[in-house]
């Protein structure tokens, strides 16, 4: 049987073993701990890393699109204006091929029909032009005789617009042309289509009122109308 003396050594070994186990144990645990803060650690940083790359790539791909977005943009808004502009020459084209088709109509018939108003003009001329210290002003068809003149504007369509700014022009006509400032003259308004009862307009404010019609002109005021003059 065993003393008290060498059971307590037994123990005292025993212990000792086991704190030596102990520490061992501790010491691979916090290795492990180590190792697993390094790989979480990695983890993270391979996470951040690739949150990152996606961002960047998100970000140049948005750039891309909105660069791309601009582009198209540009290029819309560039034929737009492409567009408008040779829409505005063709509409420029057709309004003055029509302006010509409506002044040949007119000149054709003008003497004819202001000789029936008691006009006696004998000639025409067209496109009298006034050009002088970068003023500049231009009349479509004139008629006349040694003492009369009837100055006609043409449009293609006729707008109230048009009665006040040719009434404006004629009220310079003979300071503008001072070698007609004896004559006695008229305005007359030709037009192959009108809007806003335009026309009458224009006779109310005493001009002549000239219709195109298929193949000639015809004057459409009231038969007591009295005629301005210049």
């Amino acid at each position: 049987m065993r003393s008290i003396k060498e059971l307590h050594e037994l123990l005292d070994k025993s212990l000792e073993v086991s704190r030596i186990q102990y520490i061992r144990f501790n010491k691979r645990m916090r290795k492990l701990d180590v190792k697993l803060a390094s790989q979480r650690q990695k983890h993270e940083d391979e996470l951040a890393a690739q949150r990152q790359k996606h961002e960047d790539e998100l970000a140049i791909l948005k750039q891309k699109n909105e660069e791309s977005a601009k582009k198209h943009e540009d290029e819309l808004a560039k034929l737009k204006k492409e567009t408008e502009k040779k829409t505005k020459e063709l509409e420029s084209l057709f309004t003055g091929q029509w302006g010509k088709l409506i002044e040949s109509l007119v000149e054709g018939d003008l003497v004819n029909l202001l000789q029936q108003k008691g006009i006696d003009v004998t000639q025409t001329s067209t496109n009298l032009t006034y050009q002088k210290n970068g003023e500049s002003a231009e009349f479509d068809i004139i008629a006349l005789n040694g003492t009369e003149m009837v100055v006609v504007e043409v449009k293609t369509t006729l707008h109230a617009k048009h009665v006040e700014h040719f009434r404006k022009k004629m009220e310079i006509f003979k300071t503008l042309f001072p070698l007609y400032k004896n004559y006695k003259i008229y305005a007359a308004m030709a037009f192959l289509r009108q809007e806003s009862h335009s026309a009458k307009r224009a006779e109310n404010v005493g001009f002549f009122v000239i219709k195109a019609t298929g193949k000639s002109a015809t004057i459409l005021n009231n038969p007591d109308f009295k005629p301005l003059f210049f």
